[in-house]
């Protein structure tokens, strides 16, 4: 069988989000996958040589794939009337595209689309940003709607995702398959000495911190953490600190920096910015405690990765349905409920330990393995021999 993968959506060597589970999926899908041939989808030579530069890095065989570089996955017309003439060229049987944006019609293949989140219906700020077909794409839900029913299968990310596909866009829950993303092995394991102090140095990375990291928008609730590591004693913040680390968009950062000043709080929390990805497992295994108070999330990739570093996490109540009693749960917004969990956490070693272990023991049961093996099996079971 020949599966096109839409590598089109790897667009940064950060791998933040989709980029990276695109990444990580292509590459374990490729590694235990020996009967099935692979056509690579690219857009950019650069982005091209990005990706094969990965795969070799992970010791995939080249002869388990093909490339293939034609144009953007926005570019309507071309991939509305071209790409499924270009498939059909080249005699793919299924194709798979780790985004939900994929062309439904005058198709002669089976298509599986990933859902890794559906923040631009909840959150339409986030299409100011988006070129003109994105924007047109989330403007009309019936245009998505109509992608998932000509879909053959789709893949969420989490049970909320798959809830919200079935009951926004009336979408029959037999077609709908969930499939949790996996977690990189780096963060199971320990982390050199000399990384360490590459990393602390980089950063300014105090011994002692609290982490938060994703992105600077309203729905991360931030205000709310910042306000609660406040009510945290004063002997505590002056031996532990916030780090407030990942992207920003101006108006918020300003909000953020403002309410630290305000609160008198300025010199114990830290903006470190843009953090790049192979610091990442270091920064956060060295932190204390992670908070993730986000109103909603795809899936909550960062706070797995804590718990598989055996960092305790205190997130959202949304996360429970995946993170159990893995996680201390908290109402998102809610500065003085977190503030206790912290306490909590911080002032009871048994506790903490505990957290580490259910956490580290729940992150465990989240591989690329076993999630490509998922994915492999769905791709299967719309092959020819199944036709």
């Amino acid at each position: 069988m020949k599966i096109a993968f839409d590598a089109r959506w790897i667009h940064s060597s950060n791998l933040d989000g989709l980029g990276g589970y695109a990444l990580n999926l292509l590459i374990h899908l490729l590694k235990n996958d020996p009967q099935n041939r692979y056509l690579i989808l690219f857009d950019r030579e650069d982005r091209r040589r990005f990706i094969i530069r990965e795969l070799t890095k992970a010791a995939v065989p080249k002869e388990r794939f093909s490339e293939l570089t034609t144009f953007s996955e926005t570019s309507a017309l071309k991939n509305t009337f071209w790409l499924p003439r270009i498939l059909g060229h080249h005699q793919v049987d299924v194709a798979f595209a780790p985004n939900y944006i994929f062309p439904p019609f005058f198709k002669r293949y089976k298509t599986v689309v990933m859902v890794p989140d559906l923040i631009p219906f909840y959150y339409p700020r986030y299409l100011k940003r988006a070129c003109y077909f994105m924007k047109f794409i989330h403007r009309f839900r019936a245009v998505v709607q109509m992608i998932f029913k000509r879909s053959d299968l789709i893949i969420a990310l989490s049970k909320g995702i798959q809830k919200d596909i079935e009951t926004h866009f009336k979408i029959d829950p037999a077609k709908i398959k969930l499939v949790y993303p996996g977690i990189e092995d780096i963060y199971f394991q320990p982390i050199p000495n000399d990384e360490i102090a590459m990393v602390k140095k980089i950063y300014s990375l105090p011994d002692n911190y609290i982490l938060y990291f994703g992105r600077h928008e309203k729905e991360k609730n931030i205000d709310a953490l910042i306000n609660a590591y406040a009510r945290l004693p004063e002997d505590w913040r002056s031996k532990i600190k916030l780090f407030i680390g990942g992207l920003h968009s101006n108006l918020t950062s300003q909000e953020l920096d403002n309410l630290v000043s305000k609160l008198g709080i300025k010199d114990n929390v830290i903006f470190p910015g843009y953090i790049a990805k192979n610091h990442r497992p270091t920064i956060i295994k060295m932190a204390k405690a992670m908070v993730f108070p986000s109103s909603y999330e795809g899936f909550p990739l960062v706070v797995f990765e804590a718990m598989a570093a055996k960092v305790p996490v205190v997130a959202s109540e949304r996360f429970k349905s995946e993170c159990g009693e893995a996680i201390c749960a908290v109402e998102s917004t809610n500065n003085r409920q977190i503030a206790d969990e912290l306490k909590k956490l911080l002032s009871d070693f048994t506790f903490y330990s505990k957290m580490q272990k259910t956490g580290q023991e729940l992150a465990g049961q989240f591989r690329w393995d076993a999630a490509a093996k998922k994915v492999l099996k769905l791709l299967n079971s719309l092959g020819p021999q199944n036709l």
